[in-house]
């Protein structure tokens, strides 16, 4: 997905994918942080912001104003989140 026409980012690491979702991996900053600020600059209307750095998962629905911080190993458990219900 990162390398395919769906995704609206040139930023390594990074995926937009327009009214759906925003990834990005994040190795140096504090996720928490990340979350926050991306949250402030969506552009393209994402459902879900997520961040990682593969040990850590954090999403934030934009919709609900839900969030889930886990250990990324545990996102099996909460596949729901993603449950979109319009």
């Amino acid at each position: 997905m990162q390398k395919g026409n769906l995704n609206l980012s040139n930023v390594e690491g990074e995926i937009s994918w327009k009214k759906k979702l925003f990834f990005r991996e994040e190795t140096e900053a504090d996720l928490h942080l990340t979350l926050s600020e991306l949250l402030k600059q969506i552009k393209h209307e994402q459902r879900f912001v997520i961040v990682t750095d593969y040990t850590l998962f954090l999403v934030a629905d934009t919709k609900t104003g839900e969030k889930l911080d886990i250990e990324l190993q545990k996102l099996p458990k909460h596949f729901d989140f993603f449950a979109i219900m319009e």
